[in-house]
């Protein structure tokens, strides 16, 4: 008997993908979409954070009890086991105890090191070229994309804001690399910092830097930034790119196309993959808007994980943007967050600024460069192939609409940081 194609209209009327009914043992229909909570998720308080996460694990563990996914043989053992270990890593940095959270998240990373789409040196991340370093997920006809995305540099930013009041000079790069080790009492506690640990957090755009520091369009601060380019040490940097998404999921393996291939092989063990890792993205893409709070719940585990990664072998951390609407913002807005946790009295600022070179920073006034541009904006085109259609993954919603990168006031600044000559960070 053939395969058959069922399409699904539910009570309300709304079409839903095919499924396909399979006699092959041991299936009963092929239908890979989780369907869960889009991310960043936002809620109000701390209590809400605790209640939401808890509530979303266990929405997402039963979204996986169906086929084809209980068919596999240890998916539902271990998504299971890291949501239970999401919550008592919770739990136990809520009553400080942190060992205790430290020995389940390095029991959590064990097997993520082995998957190159999650771990990989910097200049081959998915956080920063997609797919294009990961051959055997091209697609046919877009040779030439996946050539321009591996063979130009990546560009990163940084920014600081400088208010009316304040007579500090921004100028030399110690001024827009973290704070040195005599100012650790400064750090901020941050998603991926805490007091007393400062971080070198960067951005693939300005705008994204802007977002970070939740700077509005209004805003009477002034605002420095530098562009920051991975030299061959840099590039080297192994990044664990927690920048997947449910569309990323839900879309690397076609329910259409189902058969006995090697490709299907791989593509079900990728997104088994990232199925069993998403837990832990769910728990750091969170956002709570009260403001005064001492401890920030939705900080807790992304801190933990940022104490224990160099003992996994991680050097750095990429995600995306809490402070953004939906996954879309990928590819704009992805941060890269690398601790100083080398530094002390005798060397104030971490080995890591030495694998970028760096241009000095420069006042935010609108400027733009023809003759330069940035990663994003080589990359990301406004359209597509060449012809009149827009490309929607090179589109940002700038101020309540969306609209391509490369023409907001952020992106013309990329380029003209990269138009900027570049130096070589002495520790």
């Amino acid at each position: 008997m053939n395969n058959k194609r069922v399409i699904i209209i539910d009570k309300n009327g709304k079409l839903h993908k095919p499924r396909i009914i399979f006699n092959q043992k041991g299936y009963t229909y092929i239908d890979r979409n989780i369907n869960v909570t889009n991310l960043p998720i936002k809620v109000n308080t701390n209590c809400e954070y605790e209640k939401k996460l808890f509530m979303e694990l266990d929405k997402y563990l039963n979204a996986l009890r169906r086929p084809p996914f209980i068919y596999e043989l240890d998916l539902i053992e271990t998504v299971k086991k890291n949501c239970e270990s999401i919550k008592i890593i919770f739990t136990s940095l809520k009553n400080k105890k942190q060992t205790e959270a430290e020995i389940l998240l390095k029991e959590m990373l064990k097997d993520v090191t082995e998957n190159s789409l999650f771990y990989s040196e910097l200049n081959k991340s998915y956080a920063f070229r997609a797919i294009a370093p990961f051959e055997n997920l091209h697609s046919s006809g877009y040779e030439a994309e996946y050539k321009k995305m591996m063979e130009t540099d990546l560009t990163f930013f940084r920014l600081r804001i400088k208010k009316p009041e304040n007579t500090c000079d921004i100028s030399s790069l110690n001024d827009i690399v973290h704070l040195p080790y005599k100012k650790r009492d400064k750090a901020s506690n941050m998603r991926f910092s805490s007091v007393g640990i400062p971080c070198l957090y960067l951005g693939v755009t300005s705008l994204v830097c802007a977002q970070e520091c939740r700077l509005k369009s209004d805003d009477e601060n002034e605002i420095y930034c530098s562009v920051f380019v991975p030299n061959d040490e840099g590039k080297k940097l192994k990044i664990l790119a927690l920048t997947f998404s449910q569309y990323l999921i839900d879309g690397i393996q076609h329910n259409n196309n189902f058969d006995d291939s090697q490709e299907t092989a791989m593509r079900i063990k990728l997104q088994s993959d990232m199925l069993k890792l998403y837990p832990l993205l769910l728990a750091v893409s969170f956002t709570v808007t009260e403001n005064d709070r001492k401890i920030k719940y939705e900080y807790l585990i992304s801190q933990s994980l940022m104490k224990i990664m160099h003992n996994v072998g991680i050097d750095g951390i990429a995600y995306l943007s809490a402070q953004g609407e939906n996954e879309f913002q990928y590819p704009q807005c992805v941060n890269l967050a690398i601790p100083a946790y080398d530094i002390s009295d005798t060397k104030q600022f971490s080995k890591y600024c030495s694998m970028f070179e760096i241009s000095r920073p420069v006042k935010f006034e609108k400027q733009c460069s023809t003759n330069f541009k940035s990663y994003i904006n080589t990359v990301y085109e406004k359209y597509l192939d060449g012809s009149e259609f827009e490309s929607f993954t090179s589109k940002v919603n700038f101020n309540g609409e969306y609209i391509y990168y490369g023409d907001t006031d952020f992106g013309k600044f990329d380029n003209y940081l990269c138009s900027l000559k570049r130096e070589n960070f002495i520790l």
